[in-house]
C-alpha cells in the first residue's frame, strides 16, 4: 500500500474500466470524492467518499469492470492497495484462519479417530460463529440442521421439565460438543442451548461429509 495526492477534478477511477485500470483500492486520506453513475447517457452523483471510506473494491475482489467513476472535489490524498498485493493478504489470511481451525480440530476427542486427511475436509466444511451472552444456539423442539463444537466459552443446557420448568441437564466447555443428532437423524431439538459468551465452529448437515 502507498499513499497518492489526487488533484481536484482528477478522475480516479473511470466507470467500465478493465485489466490495470482495475486493479486498485482506494481508501481516503483526506479530501473529498464524488461518486458518478452514467443513467440514459447522463452522469448521476450516487454517492460522496471522505475521509475513511473506501472505493474500488468490487474490481479488485472480482475482476470486472468498474461500476462507476470517481473524481476528487477537492484535492485529497488516498493510501492505493494493489491487486496482487490483496490477494496475498487475503489468501495468507484465509492459510493462518484453516491452520487455527486445524490446531483446534485435532483437540477436540470425538474427531480423534478421523485420520488426518479427513480433519482437512472439515476444516473446510465448518464455520466460525461467534454468539453473545445468553442468546440460544440451539431451541428444543426446533429443526436443527447443524452440529457445533465450542471453541472459546461455555454453554449451558436445559431440558423441558413437567410443569413447564426447565432443568439444566449439562455445562459445555471448551472442545465439547453439541446437536450432533442433526447430522444423524432428522428431528427436532431435544435441548436448548444457550450461551455464557461463547464462540463455535458448525458444520451443516449440507456439508456433505
Amino acid at each position: 500500500m502507498y499513499e497518492r495526492s489526487v488533484a481536484a477534478g482528477e478522475i480516479l477511477i473511470k466507470e467500465g474500466d478493465t485489466g490495470l485500470a482495475a486493479s486498485e483500492l482506494y481508501v481516503v486520506k483526506a479530501g473529498k470524492f464524488e461518486v458518478l453513475q452514467r443513467r440514459q447517457g447522463v452522469n448521476i452523483r450516487v454517492n460522496l467518499k471522505e475521509k475513511g471510506d473506501v472505493f474500488g473494491e468490487l474490481a479488485l475482489m472480482y475482476n470486472c469492470p468498474r461500476t462507476a467513476t470517481v473524481a476528487a472535489t477537492t484535492d485529497a490524498v488516498v493510501w492505493v492497495l494493489e491487486r496482487d498485493v490483496f490477494r496475498y493478504f487475503l489468501r495468507n489470511a484465509a492459510e493462518a484462519q484453516a491452520s487455527e481451525v486445524e490446531l483446534f480440530l485435532n483437540s477436540v476427542p470425538i474427531l480423534n479417530p478421523l485420520s488426518q486427511e479427513e480433519k482437512l475436509q472439515l476444516v473446510d466444511a465448518f464455520d466460525e460463529k461467534t454468539y453473545q451472552p445468553g442468546e440460544k444456539v440451539v431451541t428444543e423442539g426446533e429443526p436443527g440442521d447443524y452440529f457445533y463444537i465450542i471453541k472459546e466459552g461455555e454453554a449451558v443446557v436445559h431440558q423441558s421439565a413437567p410443569g413447564g420448568q426447565r432443568r439444566k441437564v449439562n455445562h459445555l466447555f471448551r472442545s465439547d460438543f453439541f446437536g450432533e443428532r442433526a447430522l444423524l437423524v432428522s428431528e427436532p431439538r431435544i435441548a436448548t442451548v444457550s450461551l455464557v459468551p461463547l464462540e463455535c465452529v458448525q458444520l451443516s448437515e449440507r456439508a456433505g461429509l
